[in-house]
């Protein structure tokens, strides 16, 4: 590898917000994302029972809030199976940590508002998540959505469906034999980290799509994905990246404290 990065720096997508050190898909997380100089912050949408638009990356309550003390009858806790004043009442951050006890599961519109002058937006719609409900929610709801801001999902149907004002994406490992037919109806390919190379990020580009690889956590994974030519790598500790992106991209700094430090991080 030459871990010199061949296009421009590609941007930084903190996901689930900066959910290294917040609860993920909070408020805390996106304003730590935004703290973190992050591009854009990743978060996931569900439907409720009474169909608004909440933040949270499974289909069950259970694991990131405290849904099984308030409604133990309930199992398994789907969020579609809760109105949005349910969920309201939950909490969404104690789990992480105590300091963030009573941080709420907030609603898109929240977040919407108040992030609007902080980062980019990337959407991802949940396969649980997608249908036509969500569809015409997302369309009524992403005009006022920052600039940049990304709408994807594993559902490429839901995708190829979608009609918004925004950009669009599939996520997973699309084949690169697959890349022309994905561009046809999307503007990004999201991949998994092992996924990405140079000759693949050539091929999608080739077809008028961008790719953000995905679980980019320490400067080993950082440069490959540089060498490779992203245009976006997605990780739950953004200020980090954001550090080693600025050592490997400052012409000032001798590169090879960056290779120092990725021998230090990977030796421990």
């Amino acid at each position: 590898m030459s871990y010199i990065p061949h296009t421009p720096a590609p941007v930084i997508v903190a996901h689930r917000g900066a959910s290294a050190i917040a609860p993920e898909n909070t408020m805390a997380a996106f304003r730590a994302a935004d703290a973190a100089g992050a591009d854009l912050y990743e978060l996931d949408v569900h439907l409720t029972k009474d169909g608004e638009i909440v933040v949270l990356h499974d289909s069950s309550l259970a694991r990131t809030t405290n849904v099984e003390e308030l409604y133990p009858d309930r199992k398994p806790w789907r969020v579609s199976d809760f109105t949005l004043a349910e969920i309201g009442s939950l909490d969404a951050g104690r789990w992480f940590n105590e300091k963030y006890t009573g941080e709420p599961v907030p609603t898109l519109f929240d977040v919407m508002t108040a992030m609007k002058n902080g980062p980019g937006l990337a959407l991802e719609v949940k396969r649980s998540s997608a249908s036509p409900d969500m569809a015409s929610r997302l369309s009524a709801l992403l005009p006022s959505a920052p600039r940049g801001t990304i709408v994807q999902s594993f559902d490429s149907a839901f995708i190829k469906l979608l009609h918004v004002p925004t950009d669009t994406g599939v996520l997973g490992p699309t084949p690169a034999k697959a890349l022309p037919s994905l561009a046809r109806y999307a503007d990004y390919a999201s991949v998994p980290r092992r996924v990405v190379s140079a000759s693949y990020v050539k091929q999608a580009h080739g077809a008028g799509l961008k790719v953000i690889t995905y679980n980019v956590e320490n400067i080993r994974q950082l440069l490959r994905a540089l060498d490779a030519g992203v245009d976006g790598v997605m990780t739950k500790r953004p200020k980090v990246l954001r550090r080693y992106m600025d050592i490997v991209l400052n012409r000032d700094l001798q590169l090879e404290y960056a290779l120092s430090l990725m021998s230090a991080r990977t030796a421990r």
